[in-house]
């Protein structure tokens, strides 16, 4: 099916094209001198199942969930537990982390007669009624508690006085049916995943936090430590997964048609916890960072406990009970179940983890296609955003004066922006900052990192130069008009060719800033494009020609080698040779030999056979693509000399 929404961000790391094509028009009038207009799509890191992705392939293409689920973990499996040899042991999950007080009420679910909640410490126990609170309050600087038992309306029941912060409270959460509840007093869970967009009223907003299922304990810090407790409470796994709060629920209704979707979560979800479980092991090693395996929040994943499901969650739960996603691939600690993480939407791809969280890249995290989450017939609300930046806010934030130019130089895989590359004034003096993408993003409040800005000249690149190791170093001179199109087009660099002196002249001249001449030095220069650059480039002394000794031509159209490129170089930016140094064995018939050691003596070059690098390579041409690393890296360790 034809993708209807525009795709804002679509780059891959093959094509530069793409983002060229779609990047927003300038911005005309008088918010063109004030405004940075960010256009993008998605939301979320971008690592794993997409939601909205999710909810396109079951609703438009109808999809499966083990097809869908497949398909964002690269090469994994779904397998029922019962087929595997992973231990499945109660799950932990935090509920409060390094609290001085709580109270609990003791609740009924009304589904039959109410069991006793039992609350033990030590060797002491007491039995609580419905309604009844347990307030617990940390004695600052040591691992006890003071424990009390009061009446609904306050009222002391109770001092079980001051004794180890330890406590355990049991129910029958246990039974498929549980009669009784804990609430955290005072604790309220936002109801947005039970409210349907045109509906909000008939569930209301929040609710207070209530665990029916499992257990609950309070425990102090781990071993050795003196400091506030924490609560969690212990449940079977397919318990956990039928509080998970992660996407929305009316997506079963017949009308959304997305049930598979909703299964899709629930095998992703179960996923993550087991493999979270498995690698950090011992709750009270404190390796969530509280007595857990998760948390229920989205540092791990969103847990509300009892009172918020819906029959089409609780039907997807049911329905693919003990289903986990496997991958050869995962750590030994996983036991092959994939940490299958998830997020709401892209811009059109999925991210490798590594391109995210840095690290290894994992075998089953890779980038995919994700164009469901823009269809038009997928409603997501973040498919496409604005955000609109004044100048002078993203200049403050860069650490400018004054911004000159925005735009995006560098994208990954998946399409999301890499790195953000920001001009202005800084005391007078034009600088170049260079952002990545997530600092970007963080930093001026933005949705995701699939985005497009073009403020200011410069713009996003050629279209030719995806492939090219030099892309970078390409696009940085490019957006400072320095690096120039080649004879196939405004919108193309060609890379690979060699670079012709005419236009060495000019990317030199731009690059150090030579001011303009009324001297036409050479003969054979006369009407091309860089006659007033090669002038230029000839009154500062870096050329004096091609055909000495009248040296009245300039040959611009011949290839500049190796060996002439160090000593324009070595001219241009006065370098300096280092003491007693010779690089490279290829040089020493060659009459560039001192330049060319003064340009690796700068590290604006290191030869030519890495990663041995002896040789230099001096009567070898010089490619467009090796001339704008060149200059690259002389202006940005050197300055305009």
């Amino acid at each position: 099916m034809a993708i209807g929404r525009r795709r804002l961000v679509g780059r891959v790391a093959t094509t530069l094209a793409l983002v060229a094509a779609m990047t927003a028009a300038p911005v005309s009038g008088a918010s063109a001198a004030t405004d940075v207009v960010f256009e993008g799509s998605g939301w979320g890191h971008g690592v794993g199942l997409s939601q909205y992705g999710a909810y396109g392939m079951a609703a438009v293409d109808g999809s499966g969930f083990e097809a869908i689920v497949e398909h964002y973990y690269t090469g994994s499996t779904v397998k029922s537990l019962d087929d595997l040899s992973v231990p499945v042991e109660p799950l932990w999950v935090n509920l409060e982390k390094d609290s001085e007080g709580v109270v609990l009420i003791a609740k009924k679910t009304g589904l039959g007669d109410p069991a006793d909640v039992v609350v033990t410490r030590g060797s002491d126990t007491w039995t609580v009624g419905v309604n009844e609170r347990i307030d617990i309050d940390w004695v600052d600087g040591t691992r006890n508690c003071d424990l009390e038992f009061r009446t609904s309306g306050g009222s002391l029941i109770e001092d079980a006085g001051r004794a180890t912060c330890d406590i355990d409270i049991d129910w029958d959460g246990d039974a498929a049916l549980p009669t009784r509840k804990i609430e955290i007093d005072g604790c309220e869970i936002s109801d947005w995943n039970g409210r349907e967009p045109g509906n909000e009223d008939a569930y209301g907003s929040s609710r207070a936090g209530q665990y029916a299922r499992g257990s609950m304990v309070v425990r102090a810090p781990g071993p050795g430590g003196n400091g506030p407790f924490d609560v969690s409470v212990i449940m079977d796994l397919e318990d956990y997964v039928v509080g998970i709060s992660e996407m929305p629920y009316f997506w079963g209704l017949a009308k959304h048609d997305a049930q598979e979707a909703l299964r899709a979560q629930v095998v992703a979800a179960r996923s993550y916890a087991l493999a979270r479980q498995l690698a950090r092991g011992n709750p009270q090693d404190n390796s969530c960072k509280a007595w857990c395996h998760v948390r229920d929040s989205t540092a791990d994943q969103r847990y509300v406990g009892w009172g918020h499901g819906w029959d089409t969650w609780i039907d997807a739960v049911n329905s693919t009970s003990r289903l986990v996603l496997t991958h050869p691939s995962t750590p030994s600690s996983h036991q092959g179940v994939v940490e299958a993480f998830y997020f709401s939407s892209s811009g059109g791809r999925t991210e490798n983890n590594e391109d995210v969280w840095g690290g290894n890249g994992r075998e089953y995290l890779r980038s995919v296609d994700d164009h469901w989450a823009l269809l038009d017939e997928v409603p997501n609300t973040r498919a496409e955003w604005t955000r609109t930046r004044s100048a002078a806010e993203v200049a403050s934030a860069v650490g400018l004066d004054s911004l000159t130019s925005v735009h995006a130089i560098a994208w990954y895989e998946s399409g999301s922006v890499k790195t953000v590359q920001f001009t202005g004034k800084d005391g007078g003096s034009t600088k170049v900052i260079e952002k990545s993408g997530a600092w970007t993003k963080g930093n001026l409040s933005l949705v995701s990192r699939w985005f497009s800005v073009s403020y200011g000249p410069g713009g996003p690149g050629p279209v030719d130069i995806g492939d090219s190791v030099h892309a970078e170093d390409i696009l940085w001179l490019w957006n400072q008009g320095i690096a120039l199109p080649c004879g196939d087009g405004e919108d193309h660099y060609c890379p690979d060719d060699d670079m012709v002196r005419e236009d060495m002249a000019a990317f030199m001249a731009a690059a150090l800033e030579l001011p303009a001449t009324g001297t036409d030095y050479f003969d054979d220069d006369d009407g091309l494009p860089h006659e007033d650059a090669i002038n230029s480039f000839r009154e500062a002394g870096i050329t004096f020609g091609c055909n000495p000794p009248d040296n009245t031509h300039f040959c611009p159209a011949d290839s500049v080698t190796r060996g002439q490129m160090a000593a324009f170089f070595g001219r241009a930016w006065n370098l300096v040779d280092g003491i007693g140094s010779d690089y490279f064995s290829d040089d020493d018939d060659s009459v560039f030999e001192d330049d060319i050691d003064k340009l690796r003596e700068a590290a604006i070059t290191f030869g030519c056979n890495p990663p041995t690098n002896s040789l230099y390579c001096p009567d070898s041409f010089v490619t467009r693509g090796q001339m704008a690393s060149f200059i690259a890296r002389a202006l940005k360790q050197l300055g305009t000399g």
